[in-house]
């Protein structure tokens, strides 16, 4: 059993800090969402602001392919010092595994993609220090400017379809090189005049695949601030780092590491600097369709640690569970709601909310549930009534079981329902059998929705 002092700090202190979890921090796509070709229609005809629009619709509702959701870590080492972080394996995408379509970004866009993401852009040292330890390297799909339309959405395509023909044979996943201009950071922006610039760099020539890739490789595109920050054309690609990286064995972020003078060239050749991010002038607003569930983000108000629109519940015979607002380890927005008990007694607890449907319709449920804890005999569950009742106990309801998956990583829950009733009741379920061995079990849960699926 732990000590005094390490249980007062688990009820005084409150939740741990968060760890990289390699991940990037989205919904899980939804069964109902459009392929890579269809979103490429939709947006065919576009203006840039609907077309900017659209894409930040698609990728805060999760469609992104399940190849990009899992980032690469990348170690690197400066003097005595070592740093390891996580980057997307290739540029971000819309679609699925079969069917995606990458797509160009202007700053500001990948910027609010990287926000919803939990994520960074990189700079140039970490877009080398991606090719050198890249998977596949494939050469160049270049469009000359004088025949080809080249920030126009068939030339997006065009040049998409050339590196799948180039990456055809190859699996998903490998951390790719040689396809993109890497949309980057560098103090250099911040000190052009006006109008607001974006900073492009890479697209190694790679003319010799096999070969090993080296620093000083040649690349098309030297660090440039050129274009406008509203720019963006074929070549141009959003790759993100996960904003937490392990240094030295601690958890910081980019931007602490960037402005850092010792730890700076970790991540940068260009010296310290607090140029982190591009700025938003307009941010687009994030409309993932209509979320039938009440504070489904866990924000507002807390009563007694309980997210407002949600109710607490205790299990018969359990021991009392403490329920508060996170806000370090949260899923979107700012905080999510969590769970914790800091002893060996036995707890099953949750919180439930009941939300009106219409019957004979189809919904898809999601959330994202997430449990730190080594203690034998945690356990972490999602579940949904079909009859609307509030007894977790029932055997209506449908759970779904993380126990036995890896700790501290946020679980996505997804699953299609046809509504039998006029309403469904959501259940999050989080406890431990009272086994022996050490304390300290969290539990979280966030970005719950429930909505009708739509085609």
């Amino acid at each position: 059993m732990f000590s005094l002092p390490v249980l007062l700090s688990l009820w005084l202190v409150g939740e741990p800090t968060a760890f990289p979890n390699g991940k990037l921090d989205l919904p899980p796509r939804p069964a109902a969402a459009i392929s890579g070709t269809e979103f490429y229609n939709r947006i065919l005809n576009m203006t840039e602001t609907e077309r900017e629009q659209e894409v930040v619709n698609q990728i805060a509702r999760g469609n992104v392919p399940d190849f990009l959701r899992t980032l690469k870590p990348i170690t690197v080492t400066h003097g005595t010092h070592t740093a390891t972080y996580h980057a997307t394996v290739d540029y971000m995408a819309i679609g699925s595994d079969a069917d995606f379509f990458r797509m160009p970004m202007s700053a500001p866009l990948g910027q609010q993609i990287a926000d919803i993401a939990g994520c960074s852009l990189p700079t140039r040292k970490i877009v080398i220090d991606l090719h050198v330890n890249s998977d596949l390297r494939l050469t160049p799909s270049t469009f000359n400017p004088s025949t080809y339309d080249i920030d126009s959405v068939p030339v997006f395509k065009l040049n998409n379809d050339s590196i799948e023909s180039k990456r055809a044979g190859q699996p998903l996943g490998l951390l790719i090189d040689g396809i993109k201009k890497d949309v980057v950071l560098t103090p250099i922006v911040p000190t052009r005049p006006s109008p607001a610039r974006v900073a492009i760099v890479g697209w190694f020539y790679n003319s010799n695949p096999l070969a090993t890739p080296t620093r000083t490789d040649s690349y098309i595109q030297p660090l440039s601030t050129i274009h406008e920050s509203t720019y963006e054309d074929y070549s141009h690609g959003i790759r993100l780092i996960e904003n937490e990286l392990i240094v030295d064995g601690q958890v910081m972020t980019v931007a602490q590491v960037l402005a850092d003078p010792v730890l700076a060239p970790l991540l940068t050749d260009e010296g310290a600097n607090t140029f982190s991010r591009y700025p938003i002038p307009n941010p687009y607003p994030i409309d993932p369709g209509d979320n039938l569930v009440a504070n489904g983000s866990f924000e507002g108000t807390y009563t007694g640690g309980v997210a407002e629109s949600w109710t607490s519940w205790t299990a018969p015979g359990s021991a009392a569970m403490t329920f508060g607002r996170a806000s370090i380890n949260h899923f979107d927005g700012a905080h999510s709601q969590y769970f914790a008990r800091g002893d060996t007694s036995p707890v099953d607890a949750g919180i439930f909310q009941t939300v009106a449907v219409e019957p004979g319709k189809t919904y898809t449920i999601s959330a994202q549930i997430k449990r730190q804890s080594t203690l034998a005999g945690t356990f972490v569950r999602f579940g949904y009534d079909l009859d609307g009742g509030t007894n977790p106990s029932a055997g209506s309801v449908v759970y779904t079981d993380i126990t036995g998956t890896t700790d501290n990583v946020w679980q996505p829950c997804q699953t299609s329902v046809t509504a039998t009733g006029s309403a469904i009741t959501l259940f999050a379920r989080c406890g431990h059998t009272g086994t022996t061995g050490g304390t300290n079990a969290y539990f979280y849960v966030d970005a719950v929705s429930l909505r009708e699926t739509t085609n």
